[in-house]
């Protein structure tokens, strides 16, 4: 029988109204979430970090929920050297 699996903590980047409704569910399924915005707007669903890399950091999953194309590629550049070599990056961003 296999051990049961550790929560992954997944990071929202972008904490919009779909962001923030994704990181709210995640932390309802018992997710440890670890949220960040742009807009410094600090929802009370999820905690919030001071900057994307320390979101990302030992993360396994990072979701992307960014205004733009543009938003996204400065974000990544961002995180690219707080990424765990095995992090997941989903994109849900418009």
């Amino acid at each position: 029988m296999n051990a049961p699996r550790t929560p992954r903590t997944v990071a929202v980047l972008g904490l919009g109204r779909m962001g923030e409704a994704m990181a709210a569910r995640l932390t309802a399924q018992g997710r440890p979430v670890m949220g960040w915005t742009r807009s410094g707007r600090t929802p009370g669903t999820v905690e919030v970090a001071a900057t994307p890399g320390t979101a990302v950091a030992g993360a396994g999953l990072v979701l992307l929920s960014l205004f733009d194309g543009a938003a996204c590629r400065q974000v990544l550049d961002d995180v690219r050297d707080s990424l765990r070599p095995d992090a997941i990056v989903l994109n849900t961003s418009t």
